[in-house]
């Protein structure tokens, strides 16, 4: 996402996952760990942390599942 003159935007992740909800995507607690998201035309580059509501998981995978799918959301 670019603004009008085609220079990146940047945006907290409460503002990103407003925008996703807004699009029809409802991601809880748990699957919100994009923090920071910096867009272009045609890249994305997001800040990701792991939620508090999946940090006692983490031991249990090599890759979480909420983090995977943190990073895959920024190609929204």
């Amino acid at each position: 996402a670019t603004d009008r003159s085609g220079c990146a935007v940047s945006m907290h992740g409460d503002d990103f996952y407003a925008r996703t909800a807004a699009i029809g995507f409802d991601y809880r607690d748990a699957f919100r760990p994009v923090r920071e998201i910096t867009a272009g035309d045609a890249w994305a580059v997001a800040d990701i942390a792991v939620p508090a509501a999946i940090a006692g998981e983490l031991p249990r995978y090599l890759f979480h599942p909420a983090l995977i799918d943190g990073a895959l959301q920024t190609l929204l």
